[in-house]
């Protein structure tokens, strides 16, 4: 009983001095003990956030204390009390008006002692509406131009978007989708009409919520491309001139000029074009030609030389090509047989030995292996049928072609050939040149650079017989004829090969 006494008594003392550790009877007597009980409380005074929130980032409701534990009373005034309460509930702002800042005030007070501590608070705005949704990916629409395109000049493709920042969709609708289709590809009037204004609606929505937004767009007409003519000074052109037709052939433009006409004989050709628009700029074969002016072809190569014409327009993106085919006729060799025969004379020497192997044909260009028949001289052990025997030259189709392919692979070297790698069988046209239409086969001989390596036989081409491809055209020096022979093995006729390629 005693001890019960005795821890009652020290239980009450030290409950009298926290009483008077804090201002006793809070009349201020005691020397401002209440003041330092504020002072405490304020130092200790916080505000419990829900769960993840901070001051700078408040999206729940806030605890606000009401008693500190030095036995302060404390009271709340929020400067916005329709974000925060003063009791610490909170209604977020909407999602157009944005994050909203709050003070709020706490008055802590004890006795006739009282001090305020003050809180900042930011509390973010609500998630949006998908009204609200709907009005921002509105207000930030925009239509994409190409290059240096706008809304009061189009001439590209435009790009309208189908989704919004916010999660809307957007459609789109035009009123004249010939101009401008709904996918935003562009075709621009012709340049007979004008240009043509055309109201893009879009339609932005995100679940009942929607809105539209109006583009006014103007596309701007074609620009005249055209050429108002075409006149050529040489051959004829074929088809007559129209503006909408884009492809010519200008033939029959001569070998040559000259009375009495060589092989070598150059031969030129002019164009003369004008343009439809006054401020399109041509180009022919890539030289800018003022409209009018005639464009001279020079060196025409026998057969087809084309001529490319190309129109703009300064600040605009369309061209349109013109070709013509400028047709210079194959020249008329003489036959050798009398100096009568109308055509064009053979160069004198028509053959020039390159020192290395090799012939060049001045007429044709052509650059033949020198040696004719250079499996026999040569290469004699690449010859060995079973039926003819060795080395005579003579070989099936298929041997033929592997002999050319190893001149070009570097096994065989018929001179310098190894310097080329683009021989090959001659076709059928190629082999006629060399042709001499008389019967005398030593004739033949003094023509060509080598002629003792010629053989008085058949040669293969490359051209396949157009009624049966398991033939051949054949070439007979002798005879100075032309047959078929069979490509297809083992029954394949042998003949011999002259590789040739076209120079340089």
């Amino acid at each position: 009983m005693r001890n019960r006494f005795r821890r009652l008594a020290i239980t009450m003392i030290a409950a009298a001095l926290a009483f008077t550790a804090c201002g006793g009877s809070g009349d201020g007597s005691s020397g401002g003990s209440d003041a330092e009980c504020v002072a405490e409380d304020k130092a200790d005074l916080a505000i419990t956030y829900a769960g993840g929130d901070s001051a700078a980032s408040v999206t729940q409701h806030i605890a606000f204390a009401l008693t500190g534990a030095s036995g302060t009373t404390i009271s709340w005034l929020s400067d916005t009390t329709a974000v925060i309460a003063n009791n610490g509930t909170v209604t977020r702002p909407s999602y157009t008006n944005g994050d909203e800042e709050v003070i709020v005030t706490a008055t802590i007070a004890k006795g006739n002692a009282r001090d305020t501590k003050v809180f900042t608070l930011t509390v973010i705005k609500a998630p949006a509406t998908e009204a609200e949704c709907v009005a921002e990916d509105k207000a930030n629409l925009s239509i994409t131009y190409a290059g240096n395109d706008s809304a009061s000049s189009v001439i590209r493709n435009i790009t309208v978007p189908g989704t919004g920042a916010s999660g809307t969709t957007i459609g789109w609708l035009s009123n004249n989708t010939a101009v401008v289709a709904n996918n935003g590809t562009v075709t621009r009037p012709s340049f007979e009409s004008s240009d043509a204004e055309v109201i893009l609606t879009a339609t932005i929505t995100r679940g009942s919520a929607h809105d539209t937004k109006t583009f006014i767009l103007t596309v701007k007409k074609l620009s005249n491309v055209k050429l108002a003519s075409i006149v050529v000074s040489k051959g004829r052109l074929q088809p007559v001139f129209d503006a909408s037709v884009t492809d010519y052939l200008d033939a029959p433009v001569p070998f040559s000029d000259n009375t009495n006409p060589a092989y070598d004989d150059l031969q030129s050709a002019g164009i003369k074009a004008t343009v439809a628009d006054a401020n399109a700029v041509m180009t022919i074969n890539g030289t800018v030609v003022p409209s009018g002016d005639e464009y001279e072809m020079n060196n025409l190569k026998v057969g087809k030389n084309n001529a490319v014409i190309t129109i703009t327009v300064p600040g605009d993106i369309i061209t349109e090509t013109y070709t013509i085919e400028v047709y210079r006729a194959i020249p008329v060799f003489k036959t050798g047989q009398t100096s009568t025969d109308a055509g064009i004379s053979w160069p004198s020497p028509r053959f020039t030995d390159n020192g290395d192997g090799t012939v060049m044909d001045k007429m044709t260009g052509l650059m033949w292996i020198k040696n004719a028949n250079a499996i026999k001289t040569l290469y004699p052990d690449f010859d060995h049928q079973p039926d003819t025997g060795w080395g005579d030259g003579k070989v099936t189709w298929a041997k033929a072609l592997e002999f050319i392919g190893k001149i070009n692979d570097g096994t065989y070297n018929c001179g310098a050939t190894t310097a080329y790698t683009d021989w090959r069988m001659p076709n059928v046209r190629e082999m006629r040149t060399l042709l001499l239409y008389i019967q005398d086969f030593s004739s033949i001989t003094a023509v060509y650079t080598n002629a003792a390596t010629l053989r008085d036989d058949w040669y293969f081409t490359s051209t396949t017989d157009p009624t049966n491809t398991g033939h051949t055209m054949i070439t007979n020096f002798y005879q100075s004829s032309i047959y078929i022979g069979k490509k297809v093995d083992p029954n394949s006729t042998l003949n011999y090969v002259w590789p040739v390629r076209s120079a340089p």
